[in-house]
């Protein structure tokens, strides 16, 4: 394939991908109408896209069968809807605005999860102002490996230092004895999201996952 050929095909691509999977086969249609070799090349590469994102979404039981991936990744089906159920029942205790959290108010929820609620917080000790988000176990499911697993996850942000990960300002145990993790709040989009919203092509794309690799790293 000649490099001009080769430069449309990736534009075609690239920009096929940034459509919901219902929608790229009609584009490709319409962008490439007239224009066979382009076509086939793109609808190639959009099925080998299709294939690995039907095994990415799916995850085989020991038995051999498979269970289906919600959005997000939880993950569904019987072995894992009982696990769910678990923490659905569990009662949340949210806290209200203004409730005290060691040196912070809550001002609103954030977001949560099956373990933890996050909310936004501002200082009301120590004479400055100071945004915060507050991640809180959620009462009912305190279980010792829920709090080892936070401790863990306090202990491991404590030593972090690194302009791409949010920083610890102080940790504790709730009123009613949750434990409870406060750290820079960060405003922003969650970065799949940004990506789709943003339409950034995949070499941008792939900055950013760079970036977050190193931050892991």
């Amino acid at each position: 394939m000649d490099a001009d050929l080769q430069r449309r095909v990736d534009d075609l691509f690239d920009r096929a991908l940034d459509l919901p999977p219902t929608q790229r086969a009609g584009f490709v249609a319409r962008e490439a109408a007239g224009e066979e070799r382009v076509r086939v090349e793109v609808e190639a590469l959009l099925a080998e896209v299709a294939d690995d994102e039907a095994r990415s979404s799916a995850v085989h039981l020991d038995d051999g069968s498979l269970e289906g991936l919600l959005d997000g990744g939880a993950l569904r089906g019987p072995l894992f809807d009982g696990f769910a159920e678990q923490f659905d029942a569990a009662p949340t205790a949210d806290l209200r605005a203004g409730t005290r959290v060691g040196s912070f108010r809550i001002v609103r929820e954030l977001g949560r999860g099956g373990m933890a609620v996050v909310y936004a917080a501002e200082r009301v000790e120590g004479g400055f102002e100071q945004r915060a988000a507050v991640k809180v176990i959620q009462a009912g499911v305190a279980t010792e490996d829920v709090l080892r697993r936070f401790e863990q996850e306090r202990q491991i942000l404590a030593t972090l230092e690194h302009a791409a990960i949010a920083r610890v300002y102080e940790g504790g145990a709730t009123a009613d004895a949750r434990p409870y993790l406060a750290m820079e709040q960060v405003d922003g989009r969650p970065i799949n999201r940004y990506c789709d919203e943003e339409r950034l092509p995949i070499e941008e794309r792939l900055r950013l996952f760079v970036s977050v690799a190193r931050a892991v790293a």
